[in-house]
């Protein structure tokens, strides 16, 4: 009666790990994974702007603050700043709305006139003189 038996291990045909066909299957395994990791943390562009705006205008803030010794003073600051930009642009988009509102208006009236000459050459054409 045998006790033990002494199993020798068959031969197997073991592929190298430096072989074509693993790093093959290896870089597509790793770019599977990585397509699939990039599919599930998609960001979105517009919360990253909104973001990214909020930084600026934290960061304007804090500049002023440091600049004018205390939050107070740099929140008047900016407020100032504020009304003098709104006060000069008011008067600028005021005359470029009258700008493209007179090329709308010139626009449509040499439209209008070209329609016109469109429907006289059409009369002519269709008239039984001709």
């Amino acid at each position: 009666m045998q006790m033990f038996k002494h199993n020798t291990p068959a031969a197997a045909n073991a592929v190298t790990l430096d072989s074509p066909v693993v790093k093959a299957k290896v870089r597509e395994a790793y770019d599977r994974g990585r397509a699939e990791e990039r599919s599930r943390h998609h960001g979105s562009p517009t919360l990253m702007l909104l973001l990214v705006l909020i930084a600026m205008v934290g960061a304007v803030t804090l500049f002023y603050a440091f600049r004018q010794g205390s939050f107070m003073n740099g929140g008047a600051a900016i407020d100032t700043k504020i009304s003098q930009v709104s006060s000069d642009a008011v008067p600028a988009i005021q005359t470029a709305a009258a700008k493209a509102g007179a090329a709308a208006q010139t626009a449509g009236q040499k439209l209008q006139s070209q329609g016109q000459a469109l429907r006289q050459d059409a009369t002519a054409k269709d008239s039984p003189g001709n």
